[in-house]
């Protein structure tokens, strides 16, 4: 009776807790990427990009626009103009999302290395709250670049513009506003590849 009982808890809060933790049901695939199954009834469901299970190719075509809250300064809000001009990464992430945490030490050498030169970055968060990327920054990372959060996950009208289906995920922009590449892979070596690439001298 009591086993039964907690198979039966088990299977109400699980589902609960993955929503909460990134606004649907998500899967945790074996290098520790966050995954979403596919959106929408059909593969031709226009509202939902990626729908057929593939993630949408971005890839030189202009960005999405975009308008976030800042975490750093609630009082105004981050859009693609904010960029007019610069390389820039943006970073779909949350503290508890273990490859996004492993790829920041490095994330943050290539931002310091390359931001003289015209390199940006903007973090959008899938925590639950404003504080907990703070606590986070001020305990583990300093991540000083620009923030902002997604509260509705995978499910936010930014997350839904980009195509978004797992975190992390990168989308590299050049200085004439059009997608450079995009994906869990742009980071570490091959980003660095990619800014001297596109920042020129």
């Amino acid at each position: 009776m009591v086993r039964s009982l907690g198979i039966l808890c088990a299977m109400f809060f699980l589902p609960l807790m993955l929503i909460a933790q990134g606004g649907g049901q998500q899967s945790i695939h074996e290098s520790g990427r966050i995954d979403i199954p596919p959106r929408g009834d059909s593969a031709s469901d226009p509202a939902f990009p990626g729908a057929s299970g593939t993630a949408s190719d971005l890839s030189g075509m202009p960005a999405p626009p975009f308008m976030v809250r800042s975490l750093d300064d609630t009082a105004r809000y981050i859009g693609n103009l904010e960029f007019d001009g610069e390389v820039y990464l943006v970073d779909f992430w949350a503290t508890w999302c273990p490859p996004c945490v492993d790829a920041l030490p490095e994330l943050e050498e290539i931002y310091e290395e390359y931001h003289p030169r015209g390199f940006n970055i903007l973090s959008l968060s899938f925590d639950s709250s404003d504080e907990r990327v703070r606590e986070f920054r001020e305990k583990h990372f300093a991540m000083p670049w620009k923030h902002g959060r997604l509260a509705g996950g995978f499910n936010d009208a930014v997350s839904l513009s980009f195509g978004l289906e797992n975190i992390p995920h990168y989308v590299l922009v050049g200085r004439d506003a059009r997608v450079i590449a995009e994906g869990d892979w742009i980071h570490g070596e091959k980003l660095r590849t990619l800014l001297e690439e596109h920042l020129g001298d």
